[in-house]
C-alpha cells in the first residue's frame, strides 16, 4: 500500500512539473533586431513639444524644460552601451539609425494636503521614434512610445522634480530600447 501511494505521488509530482515545464516555456524574451543590423546610431532626439497649445492628453498646457531631449538621447545611448546587444556607433558606419522626436511633457498633480497643497504629481513623457535600416532607408518600426513617473513632493519618498524627470527620462529611454532589441 505504501508503494502505490508512494508511485502516486511521484507520478502526480511529475505530471504537475511537466504541465509547469510546457506553460513556462513561452514565455522567453528574444532580441528581435533584424540579420545584419548589429550596431545602432542614436540621432540627437528632437524637442517637437508645442508649448503654445494645450496637451492632446487633455487640457492642460505642456511644458518646456531646458535639455530635456539632449538627457533623453544621452540616457538611451547609455542604456545601449549598457545593453550590449547592438554596438554604438558614428551614422556613417552604424547598420541602423534610431530618431526621435519628443511630443507631449506633462505634469499633473494627483494628490492635495488638507491645505489644497499639491503633495504627488504624476510626470509623463510621449515621443516619436523610429528605427530604421541605413543604407536601403527601411523603416524596421516606428512608434509613439509614452513613459509616467509619479513623484510625492513630502514625506519620507519625496523627490524633487528634478529627480522626477531624471527617472521620467530613464524609463522612457528603458521602453524605447526595449522596444528596440527584445520582443516579448
Amino acid at each position: 500500500m505504501r508503494h502505490v501511494l508512494s508511485g502516486r505521488m511521484v507520478l502526480a509530482a511529475t505530471v504537475v512539473l511537466l504541465a509547469g515545464y510546457i506553460c513556462g516555456c513561452g514565455y522567453t524574451t528574444t532580441s528581435i533586431v533584424p540579420e545584419g543590423v548589429r550596431s545602432i546610431y542614436v540621432d540627437n532626439f528632437r524637442n517637437d513639444i508645442n508649448f503654445t497649445s494645450e496637451s492632446i492628453y487633455g487640457e492642460r498646457l505642456n511644458l518646456y524644460r531646458h535639455r530635456l531631449e539632449s538627457d533623453l538621447t544621452r540616457q538611451i545611448t547609455e542604456r545601449f552601451l549598457f545593453d550590449g546587444a547592438l554596438a554604438v556607433a558614428s551614422e556613417a558606419s552604424s547598420d541602423a539609425i534610431l530618431s526621435g522626436g519628443l511630443t507631449d511633457f506633462i505634469e499633473e498633480p494627483l494628490r492635495y494636503d488638507s491645505d489644497d497643497n499639491v503633495i504627488e504629481y504624476r510626470l509623463r513623457l510621449i515621443s516619436d521614434v523610429s528605427f530604421r535600416k541605413q543604407g536601403a532607408d527601411e523603416v524596421l518600426w516606428s512608434e509613439r512610445i509614452l513613459a509616467e513617473v509619479t513623484y510625492r513632493t513630502t514625506g519620507a519618498f519625496a523627490k524633487t522634480e528634478d529627480e522626477a524627470i531624471d527617472a521620467l527620462t530613464e524609463e522612457l529611454a528603458r521602453r524605447i530600447v526595449e522596444r528596440t532589441i527584445e520582443a516579448w
